[in-house]
């Protein structure tokens, strides 16, 4: 469809699938401590993606600041950061793609970062499994997702979580859960927060019910993305009596935080490291 031409030549042009200037993609960098200066090298990279950058905000300042409170030494490439094209791979756009993802290693091979970490499960399906299976690609870096690292941090003390009186349950994102069978992580850190009611949804792991946004759909048929979001909101989260709902993909949590305002339930849609970010400030 001409939808993902245009999609393509945008992440060319402006490094972002919806042609956002990178000037706001920067913007989130504005609301930590120094104000979005990051030092030239370091050993950890966070690659923040599209779509948290400019449409869940919140997402990556949580990180930043889970990461600064855990004395880790990172950096981000901020305006120079890009797409990593899993929307090219879904279009079928796979020389493209290769286009992308060569540009990608360039960049990433340009800071001597050993380990890259996403909040992203588009990001990281895409690096760990697109980039290497289908292209073969390997980027210069390890890749973790964000819940493997906060989890890394939390085991080693580095991060303690206080107490959180919230029942909240997990929406397993289909690129980090059935893609990249990453499921354990972001439990693991719910169950590490005290006093926090974590309820597991019948629909969960393998079994997950999709969101609706992923691989597209949701800009080419945006009517049936909500409605997979309403369906996951009304039969698997209401029932639950919870108050929050959790997820690990910034496109996730957009789907499932609109199909939540246009029925209003009075539950809060979150990414699964501000909740982390709530306990340990």
């Amino acid at each position: 469809p001409e939808l993902f031409l245009a999609t393509a030549k945008a992440i060319s042009e402006t490094g972002d699938p919806s042609g956002t200037p990178v000037s706001k993609r920067t913007a989130w960098t504005q609301q930590l401590p120094l104000k979005g200066i990051f030092p030239q090298k370091a050993p950890v990279l966070y690659w923040a993606g599209c779509v948290a950058s400019t449409r869940t905000p919140n997402t990556p300042k949580a990180l930043s600041n889970l990461l600064n409170r855990a004395q880790v030494d990172f950096t981000y490439l901020g305006e120079k950061e890009g797409c990593c094209g899993y929307v090219m791979f879904a279009a079928g756009l796979w020389s493209e793609a290769r286009q992308n993802a060569q540009r990608v290693a360039e960049r990433l091979g340009q800071t001597k970062a050993e380990t890259l970490i996403t909040t992203c499960a588009g990001c990281y399906y895409t690096f760990t499994k697109m980039y290497p299976e289908i292209l073969h690609i390997e980027l210069p870096c390890k890749i973790m997702h964000a819940t493997q690292y906060v989890e890394h941090l939390i085991k080693e003390k580095s991060l303690i979580p206080h107490s959180l009186n919230l029942k909240v349950t997990y929406h397993d994102p289909c690129s980090l859960g059935r893609h990249s069978n990453v499921y354990n992580a972001p439990r693991n850190i719910l169950k590490a927060v005290p006093k926090l009611d974590f309820a597991e949804m019948p629909l969960s792991r393998n079994r997950s019910r999709c969101c609706g946004a992923g691989g597209g759909l949701w800009s080419f048929n945006n009517n049936l993305a909500m409605s997979c979001a309403t369906e996951r909101l009304i039969n698997d989260v209401a029932p639950l009596s919870v108050s929050a709902l959790a997820t690990a993909c910034p496109t996730c949590h957009i789907n499932l935080r609109n199909a939540a305002a246009r029925k209003p339930s009075g539950i809060k849609i979150y990414d699964i490291v501000e909740i982390v970010e709530a306990a340990i400030a």
